[in-house]
């Protein structure tokens, strides 16, 4: 039976108490995260501040979300990335040369369309990123293709109902312990998974396990190696798709000749 982690924490925004929160308007319009006049009242988020991106309607959407390509000054106590909206989904990007810690992160809580992408750089997260929690037809997505992301817990559909999370983890790295729901998936497909503390090597060779991780859509297979702390997971695909990936190179080589 899959088992889930389950823990206890105080969330002001779960509530809808948004008292003290700082909203991204993209008044600047330049996309910068470092940039005072982005947020509402001039100020960038800092240690034990609430950012609300999409947040009761009155987030900025569209083109100007947030891009992280700097250190971003301060710890925000929370990050949400698609709050309570009736203006659709809200994204957040990082990218080469940029870093930010916070002590949580959630995408998509009571809100479908919370939407990191991770491109490059370093999320550092203290306690726990949430993809898709608090019913309400809540979804959540972590498209990452490089950089590193840091965490002692992943929480993949964070709910027991109207609840779903994705993470496609296509490069770059993710350490966590993960916890995943009956509508969330990790699928893996070019990055590395480093399950921190546990020892998962018996889902090496597996397309999917537990209905928690896939390898290329499940058609791939899982590569797990533990080390006496931690577990490595990484994937390959199918036969036939490195097939057509060894042709397509032999193709360009002879073309470059």
């Amino acid at each position: 039976m899959k088992t889930k982690l389950v823990i206890l924490c105080v969330l002001a925004l779960a509530t809808g108490s948004v008292s003290g929160a700082i909203v991204w308007t993209s008044a600047a319009a330049d996309q910068d995260w470092d940039n005072g006049g982005n947020w509402a009242g001039g100020v960038v988020p800092a240690a034990g501040d609430i950012a609300l991106l999409g947040s009761w309607g009155a987030g900025a959407l569209g083109t100007n979300q947030p891009i992280v390509s700097s250190p971003a000054p301060g710890v925000p106590f929370q990050i949400g990335i698609g709050w309570p909206s009736s203006a659709g989904p809200t994204e957040m990007t990082v990218v080469a040369g940029g870093s930010l810690t916070a002590d949580n992160v959630y995408l998509g809580w009571g809100q479908p369309g919370g939407v990191l992408h991770m491109e490059g750089g370093l999320l550092n997260v203290n306690t726990q990123i949430s993809v898709g929690g608090n019913g309400g037809g809540s979804t959540g997505l972590i498209d990452m293709t490089g950089g590193v992301i840091d965490t002692p817990t992943l929480f993949i559909d964070n709910a027991s109902n109207s609840v779903s999370g994705q993470v496609n983890l296509a490069g770059g790295t993710i350490y966590a312990n993960l916890s995943v729901g009956a509508n969330g998936r990790l699928d893996i497909s070019g990055g590395t998974f480093v399950w921190e503390g546990s020892d998962f090597s018996g889902i090496n060779g597996l397309n999917t396990w537990n209905n928690w991780i896939d390898a290329y859509g499940g058609t791939g297979t899982l590569v797990a190696t533990y080390d006496g702390l931690n577990t490595t997971i990484t994937a390959i695909p199918e036969p036939a798709t490195m097939l057509l990936l060894g042709l397509g190179g032999l193709l360009i080589r002879r073309r470059r000749a």
